[in-house]
């Protein structure tokens, strides 16, 4: 499923630090495309094994499911086409999905100790030459964990985990 916010982006009244959405902010655009979703339901179907794997304690785990929101979670892949300060964040809260742990924009809760965005490919066009290049980063670790924890299923393009030492 892939989707677009054309949504224009200006600074915060009261809050320096803040952007929002204003009739009167800079265009900006981005493409969206969900990799994955999970809901409560499925981490209620999943949950001993989830707790099992992270040896989350009965109390633990009742905390998590009552923190867990009810529109679940999706793991998106974004495509900016415009460069504005906070677009993704932004975009994404806007529309009623914010990002997991963006401390401006989103939920906090027990599932990652940041915010949940990571950079996974940059193509650039290079400043003096024609060519394109691309640079790739992997899944940091505790985002993998992040996303086992709350169900959601890595594709296997992203998901590597397995070429790690330290998982």
């Amino acid at each position: 499923q892939r989707f677009s916010i054309d949504a224009r982006l200006g600074r915060h009244p009261t809050v320096d630090v803040m952007r929002t959405v204003r009739d009167d902010g800079q265009t900006a655009l981005t493409d969206f495309e969900v990799l994955a979703t999970a809901s409560k339901t499925d981490w209620m179907e999943q949950r001993q094994a989830i707790c099992e794997e992270f040896s989350m304690t009965e109390m633990e785990a009742n905390e998590f499911e009552a923190a867990y929101p009810e529109e679940g979670f999706s793991l998106l892949r974004a495509f900016p086409h415009t460069g504005r300060t906070h677009q993704i964040r932004l975009h994404i809260a806007h529309h009623g999905f914010p990002i997991i742990g963006d401390d401006l924009y989103g939920p906090q809760g027990p599932w990652i100790d940041r915010m949940a965005l990571h950079s996974h490919r940059l193509d650039l066009n290079h400043p003096r030459h024609v060519e394109e290049f691309s640079i790739r980063a992997q899944l940091p670790v505790d985002m993998v964990q992040a996303c086992k924890l709350i169900g959601i299923h890595i594709p296997k393009e992203f998901d590597t985990a397995s070429e790690r030492s330290d998982c």
